[in-house]
């Protein structure tokens, strides 16, 4: 990923990170396009576990992890509760209990 995002030129709002080559203006792929992307790496990952929020999914876990700011990573996603936001990202309570584990004041 980063060798592809390397040679992208993010200058302009409109440069997206999947653009359309169907369209001559600057446009993303359609949903459906995304969804293709997605199978064909997964099946040259020999993997079956990929979806079309994977790679959302794996930004908001690891923005948590940097900011360790869940309100933060609630308003990136557009979740209204935290629990929703856990949930999504994929952090169980075991591991805030484990972080909790050796907290101190």
């Amino acid at each position: 990923m980063n060798l592809y995002i390397r040679h992208q030129d993010f200058t302009s709002p409109d440069d997206y990170l999947f653009p359309s080559r169907k369209h001559n203006v600057s446009q993303h792929i359609t949903v459906n396009g995304f969804y293709k992307v997605i199978r064909r790496v997964e099946f040259q990952m020999g993997r079956h576990d990929l979806g079309t929020h994977t790679m959302r999914k794996t930004f908001g876990y690891h923005f948590i992890k940097k900011t360790n700011s869940i309100a933060m990573v609630m308003q990136v996603l557009n979740h209204s509760n935290p629990s929703i936001t856990k949930r999504y990202i994929g952090i169980s309570d075991e591991e805030v209990n484990n972080q909790l584990s050796d907290f101190v004041l």
